[in-house]
């Protein structure tokens, strides 16, 4: 019995997800014998997710600038993942990150991608504005890794600014005449 130990470095860049190991023995007398044995990789990535926003206070109709920040964390094998990333209230689908140093779309151990997205405080915005960042992914194998999230919280100030203008009609009026005032509100 002859024991051989290979040790997986995630630094492969994702080329390899399985082990394929053949053997071959000769003899004298005996024609040769080969085996070979496969043994696919279990990737262990764990990835982490940071959302800084404004520091508020906020007003109705600012336009505020967000950042998610996602890299593997300190327990990850640091093998790469094929990233999602998604905010319970602002479309980040369009959203490209930087940080992917090759421009394979996988986020790779060392790499830390950057999000960034402008998102304009709206009308019906509750206070305090609470959002929340979530990060799922698939290894090599495309197998599922734990989700992640962060949330990011801002105090709304709302501000609203109501106006009115009174109009006569006919202006100007004589006695006997009907006037009409109309109203326009406006906020």
């Amino acid at each position: 019995t002859i024991s051989y130990d290979v040790q997986v470095d995630a630094a492969l860049d994702g080329l390899i997800t399985e082990i394929v190991n053949d053997v071959t023995v000769f003899s004298d007398e005996l024609p040769p014998s080969t085996d070979y044995l496969i043994d696919p990789i279990d990737f262990q990535p764990e990835l982490e997710v940071v959302k800084d926003g404004p520091a508020g206070p906020v007003t109705i109709g600012q336009t505020v600038t967000y950042t998610y920040t996602v890299t593997h964390a300190p327990t990850s094998d640091g093998s790469p993942v094929d990233v999602t990333i998604t905010d319970d209230i602002i479309d980040l689908s369009s959203s490209t990150p930087s940080g992917d140093t090759n421009d394979d779309g996988l986020l790779d151990g060392g790499e830390t991608w950057v999000y960034s997205v402008d998102y304009t405080i709206p009308v019906d915005a509750a206070d305090p504005l609470v959002n929340v960042a979530t990060v799922t992914g698939t290894d090599l194998n495309d197998e599922d890794i734990p989700e992640v999230s962060d949330d990011h919280t801002v105090d709304v100030e709302f501000a609203p600014e109501l106006t009115v203008t009174k109009v006569g009609s006919p202006d100007p009026a004589v006695v006997g005449d009907t006037v009409t005032y109309t109203y326009t509100g406006t906020y």
